[in-house]
């Protein structure tokens, strides 16, 4: 894991969450509800496919798989609630979709800051690991058999 994907993670869902922000203090729901299960969906990606994927230890990768699902369970429940009001007049669904935008703010933010989180320590476990891997080897002495 590079400085450079962290970097351009950070940067990405930097400006959706920035756009995300800007369709709900316009109260521009349905807009803000596409970007929010954007990030949602690209956090839940990112979070299978480069924390979970690495892990080692079954109780970490049980806690993780954890927080994933329920971060899952959460963009399932706003997407199947917006299915069910899509054909209704607005004057009926504000309040849902207004609900809707804050269990994706909630989800949001807290899985954003985990991912990151685990992103920044998991890169710096494998710098580590390079530097004692490479310092550890001392090519200019032979080894000795015995």
């Amino acid at each position: 894991m590079e400085n450079s994907f962290i970097g351009e993670f950070n940067k990405e869902f930097k400006k959706l969450y920035l756009d995300y922000n800007k369709a709900v203090s316009e109260n521009d729901f349905d807009k803000a509800i596409e970007i929010g299960e954007k990030i949602l969906e690209g956090l839940i990606k990112i979070s299978r496919e480069h924390i979970l994927g690495i892990l080692r230890n079954d109780t970490i990768k049980d806690l993780v798989e954890d927080i994933i699902t329920f971060h899952e369970k959460n963009l399932a429940f706003i997407e199947g609630t917006c299915e069910a009001i899509k054909d209704m007049p607005v004057l009926f669904t504000f309040d849902t979709k207004e609900r809707a935008v804050e269990l994706l703010s909630s989800s949001i933010s807290e899985f954003f800051s985990f991912v990151l989180g685990a992103l920044m320590i998991l890169a710096d476990l494998e710098a580590t690991a390079r530097k004692h891997s490479t310092s550890s080897e001392d090519k200019s002495s032979v080894p000795r058999v015995m």
